[in-house]
């Protein structure tokens, strides 16, 4: 995704234009590159074009905006320079209240072993990622490393032979996403629109597509349980729809995020997988995603966080693992993970491996 966002970024700098509306350019770029394109801005600005720039990572807005409008519930709420306000002030303009701990993680005592993966690609005596209940443990690494594929093979959306994975301590082959299902897995993907929804369709069909096996008898689908389970998931996730029926491409971002979480959450399995859950949508939607997490591992469930938000990953995770050139190289533990430390081994800076106080080698 990344090289995609760099072409259709390079494509509008090419045409010469005199104004340009940038939506959520830095979603998936790495630090470097979204520091490059913030010097192609300013030069942009000084040759006089207009930026229209619209982000949900405010700290952008503070560091290149001249002036900012904030938006809520399709109205505009503010509207003035950008330094007349606080970075909390814009936070509490954009969901219409305080907001005292951008990222409210609770911590609970891990249980039981859900997962454990071991990648060929680590090679003998390499980090075997593990999962257990009632934790959130974190996937960093840049972009290119090899998050989203990794957790697509576990998850069985793309089946590699050479990866090893025990699922409750039970070694098991992951053949097809319906056999992770089936395992009790479930994966938010990192491009929701492309691989988490069916457009086109309502929000109904898209909370229960999970469990239409249960639903369906002598090849007739109970119409009752269907409606009973979407309402119980649009109610507990707080789904902003018109009703069940509407097509699910009309929500917001964050409310299309949070179908994608219910029609897992429906299935009742245990281990979530959750690739880039926060990008592209807002703060609102970002904080009832972090107490959704949490609601998630009280219930004693695991989840496996992937994030290009090196600030949301040390937060919300409770062990950090690092990936470089599609392998693990670190497992760190929440007293020793760090943005500098993390940085380090994702670019392959740091070459000893370490596994710090979780995962272990097989």
């Amino acid at each position: 995704m990344a090289e995609q966002q760099l072409v259709e970024i390079s494509r509008a700098f090419s045409r010469n234009a005199r104004f340009i509306l940038m939506d959520e350019p830095t979603a998936s770029l790495t630090e470097t590159e979204i520091n490059l394109l913030f010097g192609k801005i300013e030069t942009l600005k000084k040759a006089g074009v207009g930026i229209l720039y619209i982000s949900h990572r405010l700290e952008e807005i503070f560091h290149i905006a001249d002036r900012v409008t904030v938006m809520r519930d399709g109205k505009t709420v503010y509207s003035g320079v950008s330094g007349e306000l606080s970075l909390s002030e814009l936070i509490a303009r954009m969901v219409g209240r305080e907001i005292g701990n951008h990222y409210p993680k609770e911590s609970f005592e891990p249980g039981e072993l859900l997962l454990k993966a071991k990648d060929g690609a680590s090679g003998p005596g390499g980090i075997s990622l593990e999962l257990r209940k009632g934790e959130v443990v974190g996937l960093a690494g840049l972009v290119g490393a090899g998050r989203t594929e990794w957790a697509r093979k576990v998850f069985g959306a793309d089946p590699d032979s050479s990866l090893r994975v025990w699922v409750r301590g039970v070694e098991c082959s992951v053949g097809s996403p319906r056999q992770g299902r089936d395992l009790g897995m479930g994966m938010v993907p990192e491009n929701r629109k492309e691989d988490g929804l069916i457009s086109g369709r309502p929000v109904l069909h898209n909370i229960t597509i999970t469990v239409m096996d249960w639903l369906t008898k002598f090849g007739i689908v109970d119409r009752r349980g269907q409606a009973a389970i979407s309402s119980e998931y649009i109610q507990k996730l707080s789904v902003k729809c018109h009703s069940a029926a509407v097509d699910v491409s009309t929500l917001s971002g964050g409310n299309q995020q949070k179908v994608v979480l219910a029609k897992w959450l429906a299935r009742k399995g245990d281990i979530i997988i959750l690739d880039e859950p926060t990008r592209g949508i807002d703060v609102g939607a970002k904080l009832e995603m972090y107490q959704q997490m949490n609601a998630l591992c009280r219930e004693g469930k695991g989840i496996i966080l992937i994030s290009s938000d090196l600030p949301e990953l040390l937060s919300m995770s409770d062990r950090v693992y690092v990936m470089h050139g599609r392998k693990f190289v670190a497992s760190l533990s929440r007293r020793e993970a760090s943005q500098e430390r993390i940085l380090e081994y994702a670019s392959g800076l740091n070459k000893s491996q370490t596994t710090g106080n979780g995962g272990d080698s097989l």
